[in-house]
C-alpha cells in the first residue's frame, strides 16, 4: 500500500526565515517599548520569546533543529531589543548635555558594556532565559505535534503471515 500524503518536508528554511524576521520586528518594538517607557524592563523580553515562538510555530515547522533556534533568535532578539533601546536612551541623554554621539557609536559602547549589564541587572538575564524556553517550547510542541499527526496518518504495513522459522518443515 502506498501513502497519497506525501512527508511534510523540514521546514527549516521557513522557520528560519520567519524566525530572523520575528526576532528583528520583535526586537524594534522591544526597543521602542524601551523608549517610549525612558527605562529597560528585562521582563518585557519574554514577550519577544512569546513573538517568536507563535510565528515560527506558525510556520509549521517539522525540523527538530528549530525549537533549538527558536530558543536562540528569542535571546538574540531580547538582547538586541535591549541594546537598541539603551542606545537610543543614551543618546538622548548625552545630546542633552549638547555632545553628539552617533546611534552605532552608541550601540557599540553598549554592547561592550553587555558583560557588564548582565552582572549588575541579572533580572535582565533571567527574562532572556524564560523568552528562549517559552520560544523553545512553543515551537517544540508544534513540531511534536506535527510528528505524531505525520506518524498517525502513515500507512500501516499489511499484516504478513506469522512464519516459524524454527519449526521443522516437512513436504509432503
Amino acid at each position: 500500500m502506498t501513502s497519497t500524503t506525501p512527508r511534510p518536508g523540514s521546514g527549516l528554511i521557513r522557520g528560519i526565515a520567519v524566525g530572523l524576521l520575528a526576532m528583528l520586528l520583535s526586537a524594534a518594538a522591544y526597543g521602542a517599548f524601551s523608549i517610549a517607557t525612558d527605562m529597560r524592563l528585562g521582563f518585557a523580553a519574554v514577550g519577544v520569546g512569546l513573538l517568536v515562538g507563535l510565528a515560527m510555530a506558525a510556520a509549521r515547522p517539522f525540523s527538530p533543529a528549530l525549537p533549538w533556534l527558536a530558543a536562540v533568535f528569542a535571546v538574540a532578539g531580547a538582547v538586541l531589543g535591549l541594546l537598541g533601546g539603551s542606545a537610543v536612551l543614551v543618546v538622548r541623554g548625552v545630546e542633552a548635555r549638547g555632545v553628539a554621539i552617533g546611534y552605532a557609536e552608541a550601540f557599540t559602547g553598549m554592547a561592550e558594556r553587555l558583560p557588564g549589564i548582565m552582572i549588575g541587572e541579572f533580572k535582565s538575564v533571567i527574562a532572556w532565559m524564560i523568552a528562549g524556553v517559552t520560544a523553545f517550547g512553543l515551537v517544540h510542541r508544534r513540531v511534536r505535534s506535527a510528528h505524531e499527526s505525520h506518524a498517525a496518518s502513515a500507512p500501516q504495513p499489511d499484516e504478513a503471515p506469522v512464519v516459524d522459522y524454527f519449526k521443522p518443515h516437512r513436504p509432503a
